[in-house]
């Protein structure tokens, strides 16, 4: 990923996935982002976490193919459909628009939004290495599947822990497969395979790293 050669990288974890495995702050981000959001309680949340577009390695804006209005009016009284836009994607995708079970909550922080998500929605996004952490059932929903330019470090078709929908059409059906399927084996083979040395001491080992380094 960074063009630099093995024996000068460490494997001692990301710090940022002791906080996604200790329940407490959890459990604390859930009760954060739904007394901002009284919304999301009792409800079925699908949290959409698309990544930017590149053409010819220059941002260009990206269309989710998704009629909003439609969403809105499918979408039962107890599921919630929010967006949450990856930081360099500027623009809304609703146009100003309102709707009362689409929403985008782009400005609040992922790791709230996950916690309180029951199915992940993403494209190409690294966030579903933090989803398979936690357990969270995903959706990768693709309208540009085949023409998207950016590397993608695993086999697309066979790596992911989830089903990959192509059309809005198949969209809220495959949302509501995937939240029923809570237990799906391939998010549990995914995570060991992938997140399984995490063990929520990475920032202890950070820590004792830099500490050597200082010493030394």
């Amino acid at each position: 990923a960074f063009g630099i050669e093995m024996d000068v990288v460490k494997a001692i974890g990301s710090p940022r996935t002791d906080e996604i495995l200790d329940e407490d702050i959890t459990d604390y981000k859930k009760d954060s982002i739904r007394q901002r959001h009284p919304l999301l309680k009792d409800k079925k949340v699908y949290v959409y976490f698309p990544t930017f577009r590149e053409i010819d390695g220059t941002l260009t804006e990206f269309d989710p193919k998704i009629d909003w209005a439609q969403m809105n009016e499918n979408l039962t009284d107890d599921e919630v459909f929010v967006v949450a836009r990856h930081p360099i994607m500027k623009k809304d995708f609703f146009n100003g628009s309102f709707y009362s079970r689409v929403k985008d909550y782009t400005v609040d922080p992922t790791p709230e939004l996950l916690s309180v998500a029951d199915v992940v929605i993403t494209d190409y996004s690294s966030i579903i290495f933090d989803a398979s952490l936690m357990n969270k059932p995903m959706l990768f929903y693709c309208p540009d599947y085949g023409e998207y330019e950016r590397d993608f470090y695993l086999d697309y078709d066979k790596d992911l822990p989830g089903e990959i929908v192509i059309s809005q059409n198949n969209l809220l059906e495959g949302l509501r497969r995937a939240c029923q399927n809570s237990t799906n084996e391939k998010t549990t083979v995914f995570m060991e395979k992938y997140m399984g040395a995490c063990d929520g001491k990475s920032t202890e080992r950070v820590v004792k790293l830099i500490e050597n380094y200082i010493k030394n």
